[in-house]
């Protein structure tokens, strides 16, 4: 059911976007900002009973990963930024400074939580202000490793009766007072945010003061602390920019037999420098892989014949292509298929997608033609290391950087990273050293191997300028 929704939906709202772009008429504009406005609701109300679904089924997976809540916090203000001018609203997020780095919790499921508070909060409020607060405390163990996350939502709305505190936590109940008809949803967004805290170990409750305001509190108990940085959310990277000529130029093959799908993403790319390769279905991929050699692979999983995961199968099994980035494009929204996919495929977007979202796929893959370039002079004007740091980097580039180079696998890229770094530190100040170990870890945290084989192909030369001539010494 998923899958027959959202690749129509795919259609409404990609082209919609497109046309809004090529309008110049304010009046036909505004004709398509309705379309995508509407399509875009339409597309909330389909996730949310989808969502509801999965998660009464016991199908809703809980994925714990290193966040940062910081990060989090700043792309929940950006979100709502432009929603609190138009309303006249005073908006604010405050993130306790006292927060530890990272910790680990589902940072999807989190945004997804702190989203339909927020976005509730602004529904109901027509004056005054909004708010968001997170911090942590020790939990009454205090076991030193892990915190109590507290989140606040605040507003100055009507309010909620204090008989509906209960039971506005159940679906297609409204959380306002006397709710006008503008702010009627569907009720079911609070009734997700109980069962997603619950799945996550969390409580989540409302206090309310009719004509006043609301204020939800939700807290996760045991909410352990994270020795791994986050390496970032990818909407910080993308959302500053949409060129997708800042891309390396590439060619990139679209596989997908519905002839709509590869219009979209035709009409998306139509005035870049990329060269767009299309297949209407899996055996023509193979076919069209080995003879055009793509930089990268958007795979529809859903084909008759031979489907995405056997197209992709018999991809990695022609010699020169078991590296070749293979994009995953599906309409499911089963946790359990999604997960299969980010095992098998390089990446992963879900229909319906947005251009922002296909550039950040893109962006995993294809380096920015600048980025590395910006590099190289620092490491140019590199000193030479004292003896001992430069008999340990000849040793290194002796015993690791072969396989490290012919393998490109992203564990032994890191592990290289991470023994280039033990260097820069041990010894003076190394900044070339350091921005090359800083490039290498971003490409390998993008599994980018057209950016690793980049850098990578740096290393020579920046072991000539650290430790030109030095013979390596036993230890």
């Amino acid at each position: 059911m998923s899958h027959e929704i959202r690749t129509p939906m795919n259609a409404i709202l990609g082209f919609s976007e497109i046309l809004r772009g090529e309008l110049r008429d304010e009046r036909l504009r505004g004709f398509a900002d309705s379309v995508l406005m509407s399509g875009r609701s339409l597309l909330r109300l389909i996730n949310d009973v989808l969502d509801l679904s999965k998660i009464e089924a016991g199908r809703m997976e809980i994925r714990l990963e290193a966040t940062d809540l910081r990060a989090v916090g700043r792309f929940i203000e950006r979100i709502f930024a432009q929603q609190a001018k138009e309303a006249a609203l005073h908006w604010s997020v405050a993130v306790a400074e006292d927060l530890p780095p990272s910790v680990l919790i589902d940072e999807l499921r989190l945004r997804q939580i702190i989203l339909n508070l927020v976005g509730n909060a602004f529904k109901f409020t027509r004056a005054g202000s909004v708010e968001l607060i997170i911090s942590g405390r020790r939990g009454a163990t205090e076991v030193r490793s892990r915190i109590v996350l507290t989140v606040e939502v605040r507003d100055t709305g009507s309010g909620i009766p204090p008989e509906k505190l209960q039971e506005i936590f159940e679906p297609f109940v409204q959380a306002g007072a006397n709710a006008r008809a503008e702010t009627r949803g569907t009720g079911l967004g609070l009734a997700i945010v109980k069962r997603l805290v619950g799945l996550m170990d969390g409580d989540v409750r409302a206090e309310s003061e009719l004509g006043r305001g609301t204020t939800f509190f939700v807290e996760f108990p045991e909410v352990e602390i994270s020795s791994r940085l986050a390496t970032g959310s990818r909407e910080d990277s993308w959302t500053e920019a949409l060129d997708f000529n800042e891309l390396r130029a590439a060619r990139i093959l679209v596989v997908d037999d519905n002839e709509t799908n590869r219009e979209l993403v035709r009409s998306i790319l139509a005035r870049t420098h990329h060269r767009l390769l299309e297949a209407g279905d899996g055996r023509e991929a193979v076919s069209r892989v080995l003879r055009d050699r793509p930089d990268v692979v958007l795979m529809d999983v859903r084909m008759p014949g031979l489907n995405g995961h056997e197209a992709l199968a018999e991809i990695r099994k022609c010699t020169g292509f078991e590296l070749l980035p293979v994009i995953a494009v599906t309409a499911s929204s089963l946790s359990d298929e999604e997960q299969n996919l980010r095992e098998h495929f390089s990446g992963y977007i879900r229909k319906p997608f947005s251009r922002a979202e296909l550039y950040a796929e893109l962006a995993a893959f294809l380096p920015r033609e600048t980025r590395l370039a910006e590099s190289v002079p620092e490491e140019a004007s590199a000193l030479p290391l004292p003896a001992a740091e430069a008999n340990r980097l000849r040793r290194l580039a002796q015993s690791d950087f072969p396989r490290v180079r012919d393998g490109l696998a992203a564990k032994d890229v890191r592990e290289f990273a991470q023994a280039l770094e033990a260097i820069a530190e041990s010894g003076p100040g190394c900044p070339g050293l350091r921005r090359f170990v800083s490039d290498l870890r971003q490409a390998t945290d993008a599994f980018s191997v057209s950016e690793m084989e980049s850098v990578l192909a740096r290393f020579p030369d920046l072991i000539e300028r650290l430790a030109p001539d030095h013979p390596v010494q036993d230890e």
